[in-house]
């Protein structure tokens, strides 16, 4: 289970790397038919693409999300913000511990398919992947500091 979840966070963060925005129009109906059946209220769609994966961050009752998506509509996984309060205990020790004056701009919990939770956390500029217990992953390369 947890290669599963490693390889889900590699793919995760190389496609963040990679992916290009692209028009609603360029994203196949597969996906977007799937995608508005389970986010009627969906506002402020942005999608991109990358490698034959489609990711659309988007706003559903004034939270942010972003899901990701195969060519033929299938869910690969759901980005959603959470607050700093509610994250395991582990992940606040690791940055205390390993990151000198820690501060977190930022946290997500990420599910994947399989139901398997993982959280992203930006602190000081950088982000950090745990698994849902805590345990440190690894971290990715943030493209958001452009």
């Amino acid at each position: 289970m947890n290669k599963l979840l490693v390889i889900c966070l590699l793919l995760v963060g190389f496609y963040s790397a990679q992916a290009q925005s692209i028009k609603p129009s360029e994203v196949p109906t597969a996906v977007t038919s799937v995608f508005k059946k389970n986010y009627p209220y969906a506002t402020d769609a942005k999608w991109e693409n990358a490698d034959g994966m489609y990711e659309v961050s988007f706003k559903n009752a004034n939270k942010d999300i972003s899901v990701l998506y195969s060519y033929k509509g299938e869910l690969a996984m759901t980005e959603t913000p959470c607050e700093v309060s509610a994250l395991p205990a582990n992940i606040m020790a690791y940055l205390t511990k390993n990151v000198v004056g820690a501060k977190i701009t930022e946290a997500s919990k990420l599910v994947d398919a399989q139901g398997i939770v993982s959280y992203e956390v930006e602190a000081n500029n950088t982000d950090y992947l745990f698994t849902a217990n805590g345990q440190f992953l690894r971290t990715l390369e943030n493209d958001d500091n452009d």
